[in-house]
């Protein structure tokens, strides 16, 4: 047993450094790599700045061809769009950017200003009044919470758990649990699970994940399985 320990041990101790010695190396070659890309990306905003400021007369860029630039780049910008983007960088407020200023347009572009698309889905424009009473929107805070997600996860693994139990005991011949309700039950909490999440986050986000649509072709299959289970002859 003491010898069996001690292999353990050395093993162990062996793993942490080689892992030791693979996370250094990743490290630094991550690093060399983010200051390459920095290097890179100073670059070629140093060649768009000469290029774009060739023609003007002054070491700034003004707001129209900032508009001119966006419409290159980004066609589907709005122009309400473009002209905020202009104001973030535009701290000052001259209507001109420095090539210090434009380098923010990395950070710009990446950054996500659009309306959340759940805000504005079919339930809010057809009933305004109610879905944006404060009972609804409180609903609709429980519903995107980390805390609903792990309850529906809970609710998963007691499905599971319960498909398990199912198994043992019909191959014990013990009928203490009927497939049927225990069935219907968590159809019904996961059909209401994603009834809510479709009311909150809208159709088009909530279909946007590949887990959700799985989720609702498995519950729709159930829920069909059912109906047709109960409304056909045995």
């Amino acid at each position: 047993l003491v010898f069996i320990l001690f292999i353990c041990a050395n093993v162990y101790v062996l793993q942490t450094i080689l892992l030791g010695v693979i996370y250094d190396n990743y490290r630094r070659q991550a690093v060399i790599t983010l200051k390459r890309n920095i290097v890179v990306r100073r670059k070629k905003l140093k060649q768009a700045w000469s290029i774009l400021s060739a023609d003007s007369d002054s070491a700034t860029m003004p707001f129209g061809l900032w508009q001119n630039l966006f419409r290159v780049l980004r066609p589907q910008y709005s122009m309400a769009k473009i002209n905020l983007m202009f104001r973030i960088i535009d701290d000052l407020g001259t209507k001109h950017i420095s090539y210090s200023q434009f380098t923010r347009i990395i950070e710009l572009l990446k950054l996500n200003i659009e309306p959340e698309l759940d805000d504005d889905n079919f339930f809010g424009r057809l009933m305004p009044s109610f879905y944006y009473s404060s009972f609804i929107i409180i609903l609709r805070g429980v519903v995107k919470s980390i805390y609903f997600k792990i309850f529906i996860d809970l609710v998963l693994i007691g499905n599971t758990a319960v498909l398990v139990i199912e198994v043992f005991a019909k191959r014990a011949k013990f009928d203490f649990i009927s497939h049927e309700a225990t069935e219907l039950t968590f159809v019904i909490i996961f059909s209401v699970e994603i009834l809510l999440q479709i009311f909150s986050r809208g159709l088009r986000n909530y279909l946007d994940s590949k887990w959700n649509r799985f989720e609702t072709f498995v519950v729709g299959g159930t829920v069909l399985a059912l109906v047709i289970q109960l409304t056909l002859p045995q």
